[in-house]
Formats: structure tokens, C-alpha cells, sequence
């Protein structure tokens, strides 16, 4: 690890930073663009595996201690943001995303791990209306993908 990258911002340099918040992106030769593009990719796939192997194998008082609301929630934000150049090809993205965390979050048999038999069996409150749509228009959208 080179000195002037520390453990907490190996991922995301100064370089980096730079080169996407100042659109130096935009003045890289296309080869050198396609390059740093891709290994930026690998460099997200990279942490998600991380991340996926810490939540499998840490106790659950260190998961506690960085996947709780309050640091999550910035992160939810961003990524299901409508922000974008592109309105039409993150709004595919996000919905995709909706789709497969209501599909895994409304799974019996998550819901059953989840709560009590009690609240399962005696369940009658109504899915909130924003969310019926959100569910609608994922589905939708998948079935034109």
C-alpha cells in the first residue's frame, strides 16, 4: 500500500476523486477511459464481495456497529437517487433494484424468520400505497427489459 493512501480511503483516492469530480474523465483518451472505468467496476465488485463475506462472518455486535440505520441510510439514499444525467437509465436501474429487495424482503419465508407467528397470522394492515406502486412499476418494467 503506497504511503499516501491510507486504510479508510484505499478505495476512493484523492486521484480518483479528482478525475470524477472535476470531469477530468471526459478529457481521458477513450482506451485510458474504458480502462479506468472498468477497474473502477472491479473495484466495486471487489467491496460488494467484501462486504457480502464481513455480513456471513462477523458477529452480529460488529455488524451492529456499522449496518445500522443511521449509517445505511445515507447510502439507500444514493442509491436509489432519481438524480441523474440519465433520468431514463436510472430509473431502470432503481426500479430493478425495488424489485429485488421487495421480492426478497415479502418471501414467506423471510417474513416468518423475521416476526412472530402471532404478528403473521393476525397481519390484516394494508401495504402502503407508495409502495404497491413501487412494487407494480419494478414488475412492469422487468416484463420490458
Amino acid at each position: 500500500m503506497s504511503k499516501n493512501i491510507t486504510r479508510r480511503n484505499m478505495f476512493l483516492t484523492d486521484h480518483i476523486r479528482y478525475i470524477l469530480e472535476n470531469e477530468a474523465l471526459k478529457s481521458l483518451k477513450p482506451q485510458t477511459r474504458a480502462k479506468f472505468l472498468y477497474d473502477q467496476r472491479q473495484k466495486i465488485f471487489d467491496m460488494i464481495e467484501f462486504l457480502k463475506f464481513m455480513l456471513n462472518h462477523l458477529p452480529e455486535g460488529q455488524l451492529e456497529k456499522v449496518f445500522n440505520a443511521d449509517a445505511m441510510q445515507p447510502f439507500f439514499k444514493d442509491l436509489l437517487s432519481l438524480e441523474s444525467e440519465d433520468k431514463k437509465l436510472r430509473r431502470k436501474r432503481v426500479l430493478s433494484l425495488w424489485r429485488h429487495i421487495i421480492g426478497e424482503a415479502t418471501t414467506t419465508d423471510y417474513a416468518q424468520k423475521l416476526v412472530s407467528k402471532e404478528v403473521m397470522d393476525t397481519l390484516i394492515i394494508p401495504i402502503q400505497p407508495s409502495l404497491q406502486a413501487i412494487y407494480l412499476a419494478s414488475m412492469f418494467s422487468a416484463q420490458h427489459e
